[in-house]
């Protein structure tokens, strides 16, 4: 039999260097996808840290009273798609420990999330008066870790009442600080039943005290809701004041007068007559008849000692001692 023999597969030059071509862009895209993926995982840690970090929406602040401060920060990653996918939080008593890794005050650990706003702090309390410092940790869309932050830090107020012990400094006559310190109390009127509320009301008050020494001065301190007018034995010497533009009136602050030359010796009559101007309200609240009032009168006497009357919700008789408190008398 003639034996065939099987010839090579000729190749052109244009195939081959078609083939080699091929081969280098196979190369090309691996290398490219390699280099890609390469720089995906340390492109995180080159990534500029979390920045702006805030508590209570301040940077740095004293005297927060919150014992659940809000804790705030900011991103820096210019990518495409960029976006926060995890954080922790970590707060220490020493900025140290936090370089350390040492939390000692509060740890989150990893949460998955992507607030980075307002995120409350979930640690123990608060010790008042103290300076806590604190980082933040992200991750990315890759879950690639930041860089951590620079370390920021609060300090807390005294956050309960019960931690002021200071008191209040300042200059003060004598007088008003014994008109201050003479628990005059708000009286009022009886309520009146069926009251519409859609006029000017007014009630008035009488008080009797009695003067057993010369007085050197006296003066009466008195204020009602709006405005309170006042007469000493029968003889006006405060008069109201009208309702002014805007409606509304600093009736909870004392008005002063001076009356030594209407109190007398022995007994006296304080009359106080309070008007509460109606004013036209868009509120469905149900109008109150009653016309709160509170007064006292200051009397220097002339060997210098000090009597006060003040006025008490006890009691409805007029009649008082010196030293006593002035008693809303039910008329």
């Amino acid at each position: 039999m003639p034996v065939t023999s099987l010839a090579e597969p000729k190749v052109s030059k244009h195939n081959n260097k078609l083939m080699h071509t091929k081969t280098l862009s196979l190369s090309g895209i691996f290398f490219a996808l390699c280099f890609s993926a390469g720089l995906e995982t340390g492109v995180a840690a080159s990534l500029p840290k979390p920045v702006s970090l805030q508590c209570d929406s301040l940077v740095e602040p004293l005297g927060i009273d919150n014992q659940k401060p809000l804790l705030s920060w900011q991103l820096q990653d210019a990518r495409w798609g960029a976006v926060q996918t995890a954080y922790q939080i970590q707060i220490a008593s020493k900025p140290d420990l936090l370089a350390s890794g040492q939390a000692d005050v509060w740890d989150s650990g990893r949460v998955l999330s992507g607030q980075s706003v307002n995120v409350p702090y979930g640690g123990g309390p608060l010790a008042p008066q103290k300076r806590y410092y604190w980082l933040v940790r992200a991750w990315d869309m890759h879950g690639h870790l930041y860089p951590a932050s620079d370390v920021s830090w609060w300090e807390t107020g005294l956050l309960t009442e019960s931690n002021w012990t200071a008191k209040w400094i300042g200059y003060e006559q004598a007088e008003h600080r014994r008109i201050r310190e003479s628990g005059a109390a708000w009286v009022t009127n009886p309520e009146v039943p069926n009251f519409n509320g859609t006029r000017d009301t007014q009630h008035d008050f009488r008080l009797r005290f009695d003067v057993t020494k010369p007085v050197k001065r006296a003066v009466l301190y008195v204020t009602g809701q709006d405005t309170a007018a006042a007469w000493i034995n029968g003889r006006p010497v405060l008069e109201a004041q009208p309702l002014p533009r805007w409606r509304q009136m600093p009736w909870q602050t004392y008005s002063h007068k001076d009356i030594s030359a209407e109190v007398q010796a022995g007994s006296n009559l304080l009359g106080i007559g309070i008007t509460h101007y109606f004013v036209q309200s868009a509120t469905t609240a149900a109008p109150d008849s009653r016309t709160p009032m509170s007064a006292c009168i200051y009397i220097e006497s002339a060997d210098g000692s000090v009597t006060l009357f003040a006025s008490s919700a006890q009691g409805r008789k007029a009649s008082l001692n010196p030293g006593r408190r002035l008693v809303y008398s039910g008329v």
